[in-house]
């Protein structure tokens, strides 16, 4: 079963915990772009950075910038997914 964690101090959870608390926050999303800026890879692991761009429909607007960690299995699945991403706020609105 493949984990995913992040630097939000919450632990490590399932993908299908990790979707789940995706799906509950796309109603409040207008707009999201994705940018990756940098990608290197080997053998059963990727390292990636980009940039989201969000807009939600209350009107914040913010940006994610992450690094994300891939780890993949012999049979080429994921199993592992650490993410580190820090959101900025985009025209002087607080976080």
């Amino acid at each position: 079963m493949a984990t995913v964690w992040h630097n939000d101090g919450k632990g490590e959870q399932s993908i299908e915990e990790n979707i789940a608390g995706m799906e509950g926050q796309i109603e409040s999303i207008e707009s999201m772009r994705y940018d990756i800026t940098r990608q290197f890879s080997q053998p059963a692991e990727v390292l990636q950075q980009h940039v989201v761009h969000v807009a939600t429909t209350s009107g914040m607007r913010g940006e994610v910038h992450a690094a994300v960690y891939f780890g993949f299995d012999d049979a080429g699945q994921i199993k592992r997914i650490e993410e580190y991403a820090n959101f900025i706020p985009v025209g002087g609105q607080d976080s």
